[in-house]
């Protein structure tokens, strides 16, 4: 497969496109129908698959964390609405109106969309069903919806729809715009399944290793369930040589000699340290320097997503922690890394901080966080876990900043193949098999 860049452009209403390149509107190559659910709303369980736009991903896939079904017989006397393999959902109103996704595989027997969704479909063999997709799914198509589209009631009609500017190359290449474009989103989702298994790998490490250890044959039953015979299950108070809340300050858009982590800053256990807000400090105190954040220091938040923690594991230059923090500095008897990995694990979420305040934590404070249980190995065996887990995490970073990557090239791509400012020669061939002028 071979590019080249365009320099033969013509103005339309779309905006630059190749000469030979046509816009048409997406009714005259299209045809849209939409479908209907049973009284009462979907099912919980069924024999036929109904899609709805709560099952439309944000990258144009089918997300089914929540499936409706309806009934066979229900189904049997749609005369629309009924899914195939190949075909194109849009959604047609609501909040997420304009969202898109391609059925590229069967995933279920019988397959509808309820009145929520357009199902889109080329009507005529000049135009690439996948082509179709990526265009609808394009800044090309959406900031079009986006301009009819108001409000999170409002949505996008039959007639609006089949009204969309829609830029029609040849259909050849069409059908290699497509293959390029596929061939990046498999690269993609091939990412995101070797991410999905690691998180599964690290999720069953840390209930192994954070209760078993490693190697151990001798155990002995606590207060908190069976661990090995020479580990100690102690209060998070006895390990901590000080634990204390943040600063009162506030977030500021000059700059100023201070930065703020805040408990909106730490998602996911970790924070951008170089992109924390400016702040001025708006209270007097003489021992501001126990504020300022250093290697080793572990956070907790204590309102938000209370219990989440974030370790400082990096040298930091005049950052400080907010009042809705708390900040534990640990005695030498304990790896900060393996206590922020017992602070991830099943066992600190489900069985102590959902404990205090019934399915989901509001807050947390210092009497409570003192009072939590850990369990704590030797030092040489904190050392060994947080190796192991440490390295699962860098994998799972690597094939995150992979997929970034990708979704980055995806992006250029759509831009230039959609626009035609790259195009993808075609080559032709007689009838030897010889390449053809």
């Amino acid at each position: 497969m071979r590019f080249y860049k365009e320099t033969n452009f013509k103005d339309t209403e779309i905006g630059k496109i190749p000469k030979d390149w046509e816009v048409v509107r997406l009714g005259e190559v299209a045809i849209f129908e939409t479908g209907k659910r049973m009284k009462g709303g979907g099912l919980a369980d069924g024999e036929v698959l109904s899609l709805g736009g709560e099952h439309i991903g944000d990258n144009g896939n089918v997300v089914l964390d929540n499936p409706k079904h309806i009934t066979k017989e229900f189904y049997d006397k749609l005369r629309k609405g009924k899914l195939r393999v190949g075909d194109i959902i849009l959604c047609k109103d609501g909040a997420k109106t304009g969202k898109v996704a391609f059925l590229k595989e069967k995933i279920a027997d019988f397959m509808a969309v309820n009145e929520h969704i357009f199902i889109i479909r080329p009507k005529v063999p000049i135009c690439d069903n996948v082509y179709l997709f990526y265009f609808l799914f394009s800044f090309l198509a959406q900031k079009q919806i986006q301009e009819i589209y108001h409000g999170i009631i409002g949505g996008i009609t039959n007639k609006q729809l089949a009204n969309l500017l829609f830029i029609l190359p040849p259909l050849s290449e069409q059908e290699k715009i497509a293959e390029i474009l596929s061939t990046v989103d498999e690269l993609i989702q091939r990412t995101d399944e070797i991410i999905a298994k690691t998180e599964r790998l690290k999720k069953g490490l840390m209930q192994e290793l954070l209760t078993k250890g490693i190697g151990h044959k001798e155990f002995k039953e606590t207060e908190i369930g069976r661990i090995p015979k020479d580990w100690e299950v102690v209060r998070l108070g006895d390990i901590a040589a000080d634990m204390y809340y943040g600063i009162t300050a506030k977030a500021v858009n000059e700059r100023t000699p201070l930065r703020m982590l805040r408990t909106t800053d730490i998602k996911d256990y970790k924070a951008e340290w170089d992109n924390l807000p400016f702040c001025q400090i708006t209270e007097r105190r003489k021992d501001i320097q126990k504020y300022f954040l250093q290697i080793g220091d572990l956070i907790i938040s204590r309102a938000g997503t209370a219990g989440m923690s974030v370790l400082v594991d990096k040298p930091l230059k005049d950052v400080i922690f907010g009042s809705y923090l708390i900040k534990i500095k640990l005695k030498e008897n304990v790896h900060p890394k393996y206590l922020q990995f017992f602070f991830r694990s099943r066992f600190y979420w489900d069985h102590i901080l959902s404990g205090h305040a019934g399915s989901t934590l509001k807050n947390i404070n210092l009497p409570v966080l003192k009072a939590t249980p850990v369990i704590l190995p030797p030092i040489p065996e904190q050392e060994k876990i947080a190796e192991i887990l440490s390295t699962v995490d860098e994998r799972i970073e690597i094939e995150r900043k992979r997929k970034e990557k990708l979704e980055r090239i995806k992006k250029s791509l759509m831009d230039l193949l959609l626009t035609g400012k790259i195009r993808v020669r075609v080559e032709e061939y007689d009838n030897d098999g010889r390449e053809g002028k």
